[in-house]
């Protein structure tokens, strides 16, 4: 997986911050705050073994997560990219096929440099 993250331990930014960077940078922004919800407590849930009411506790943070899509042309289906915006952590990036990677390398470095993160592939 892919993911960037803030360079020389500076702390995150907060969502809104990220989503009014990618808004300046890139022709189209598309923001889905429920599929980012669901993608972030789904994670954690597959990363914790806690009972269900403490997992429940967990997820309330992540709630402010979103699934932001970007791009330059907004009819394109190969030249966008999603990610995931997760309140203090990581944005994860989500390839949808096997070549959407190198077809969006250009993209995850602008949104990168227009945050000021670094890209790690974990």
């Amino acid at each position: 997986m892919t993911s960037l993250r803030p360079k020389n331990d500076v702390e995150n930014l907060c969502v809104d911050e990220v989503v009014r960077r990618a808004t300046a940078e890139f022709g189209f922004v598309q923001i889905d705050n429920d599929r980012g919800a669901r993608y972030a407590a789904e994670a954690l849930a597959r990363r914790l073994d806690l009972p269900h009411e403490a997992k429940d506790q967990a997820m309330i943070p992540l709630m402010g997560a979103v699934e932001m899509i970007v791009g330059n042309d907004r009819q394109s289906d190969k030249h966008f990219l999603k990610c995931v915006v997760i309140p203090n952590g990581p944005i994860h990036v989500l390839y949808l096929y096997n070549s959407h990677e190198t077809q969006t390398r250009a993209l995850l470095e602008r949104l990168a440099n227009v945050l000021g993160y670094s890209m790690s592939s974990e």
